[in-house]
C-alpha cells in the first residue's frame, strides 16, 4: 500500500509524502528494493543527489539483477542517463 501510494505521490509531483510512504515501505519490509528506488527518485526530484545515491545504491544491492536500478545508480554518479 506505501510503495503504491508513494509512486502515485511521486507522479503527481508531491515529494514529501511521496518520500513519507517509500519510508513507511521500508521500515515494514526493509528488503523492500522498489521502495529504495522509489525514494531515491523522490530524493532526486528534490535535489538531494546523496541521498538518491544512497538508496540506488541499496536497492542494487538488494536485487543485482534489476538492470534500472544499475543505471539509476550509474544516472545519479554520472550525472547523465544510460543509452
Amino acid at each position: 500500500v506505501y510503495l503504491n501510494r508513494g509512486w502515485a505521490f511521486l507522479n503527481n509531483g508531491d515529494v514529501e509524502p511521496a518520500i513519507k510512504d517509500f519510508t513507511k515501505a521500508i521500515s515494514i519490509d526493509s528488503k523492500l528494493a522498489e521502495a529504495y528506488y522509489g525514494r531515491g527518485s523522490a530524493w532526486l526530484n528534490k535535489r538531494d543527489p546523496q541521498r538518491a545515491l544512497e538508496d540506488a545504491k541499496e536497492a542494487l544491492k538488494l536485487k543485482p539483477d534489476v538492470v534500472k536500478y544499475d543505471d539509476f545508480v550509474y544516472e545519479i554518479s554520472s550525472g547523465t542517463k544510460r543509452k
